[in-house]
């Protein structure tokens, strides 16, 4: 999985967008997805930190831990 079969998954889903970032950054109770340096990482992002940051080696890794959570989340 890619970061484009994910978006289409979670609008399939009706996931609302102000759920999730797909391009990181620190945008306040988003579950966010960040590639940096060839690593990818999942993280919940919350007034301007990272928190349960996870790091993985593969963009498909980082889609399948990250739609798990989101659906966790709602």
């Amino acid at each position: 999985m890619n970061l484009g079969e994910l978006e289409e998954v979670l609008k399939a889903r009706g996931v609302r967008d102000d759920l999730y970032s797909l391009s990181g950054g620190l945008a306040e109770d988003t579950l966010c997805i960040d590639e940096i340096y060839g690593k990818w990482f999942v993280y919940y992002a919350e007034r301007g930190k990272k928190w349960d940051e996870k790091e993985f080696d593969s963009e498909d890794a980082a889609c399948k831990h990250f739609l798990k959570l989101i659906e966790d989340i709602g």
